[in-house]
């Protein structure tokens, strides 16, 4: 498969002892530079070696896409945690419960 095969050439350009070491000390990466579905690549090859990677985006729309593009790569278990919309202290807000129903399924 085509996907594979950029996976495969991406991984080869990741400094992996680095970053290995760098997720002992801290337990945390930050991306900064990446481009695309760069993200998503270097995401699915963490995967394959930790049991829980977890991904925050600043926005609902990229955090999507990378949902999408880790299913097109095989990852188990990509999941897209909506964000609820909620604001607090505003008694005039209405709740919309099929994102509550979402964000259930996603921890069940």
């Amino acid at each position: 498969m085509a996907l594979q095969s950029v996976l495969k050439t991406f991984s080869a350009q990741i400094p992996w002892p680095d970053l290995h070491s760098h997720v002992k000390e801290r337990n945390t990466i930050q991306l900064n530079h990446f481009v695309g579905s760069t993200p998503s690549f270097l995401i699915a090859k963490l995967s394959q070696k930790y049991d829980k990677v977890v991904a925050i985006h600043g926005d609902p729309e990229s955090a999507q896409f990378m949902q999408g593009d880790l299913e097109a790569l095989d990852v188990e278990h990509a999941s897209y945690f909506p964000e609820t919309g909620h604001k607090p202290y505003d008694d005039q807000q209405i709740t919309d419960s099929s994102v509550i129903v979402q964000r259930s399924e996603v921890l069940e």
